[in-house]
């Protein structure tokens, strides 16, 4: 698979990615956690892409909260829920993880057609779940 295109190519990614009961510690809870705060959408995609998915999580859950229009809301919640899910299957959680990807397919269907984001492709690659589905309906 060709190496996803950077979205936010000035953004540093964060010295460690954060997995829940991992080796490193929480990266705001814990005095020695990394605290890495990126803030844009774009930020949020190369730093999923990137395999730091907890941050992404963070990124998104942070747009979601400050976002009015609730297509937007419902695009944020399902791609939060989509890096949970990858992160519940890579700790072997797969009951949850599936769980999460059908939530995700709602939220997107909901996103999809309250404001007509492209997302087809998307949603065409949860269908292949458990592999994780790249974020490129952004161009």
């Amino acid at each position: 698979m060709d190496p996803v295109k950077r979205r936010a190519p000035d953004m540093e990614f964060p010295p460690y990615a954060y997995m829940p009961g991992g080796p490193h510690p929480h990266p705001e809870r814990d005095p020695d956690g990394h605290r890495f705060h990126a803030t844009t959408f774009e930020e949020g995609v190369d730093l999923y892409h990137a395999g730091f998915l907890w941050e992404a999580h963070e990124v998104w859950e942070r747009l979601w909260k400050a976002a009015d229009e609730p297509a937007l809301r419902e695009l944020y919640q399902g791609l939060i829920q989509l890096a949970a899910a990858v992160i519940q299957t890579r700790l072997g959680h797969e009951r949850g993880a599936t769980k999460l990807i059908g939530a995700v397919r709602d939220r997107l269907g909901r996103a999809r057609a309250a404001h007509g984001l492209d997302l087809d492709g998307l949603v065409r690659q949860l269908e292949r779940w458990p592999a994780p589905p790249r974020l490129g309906f952004l161009g």
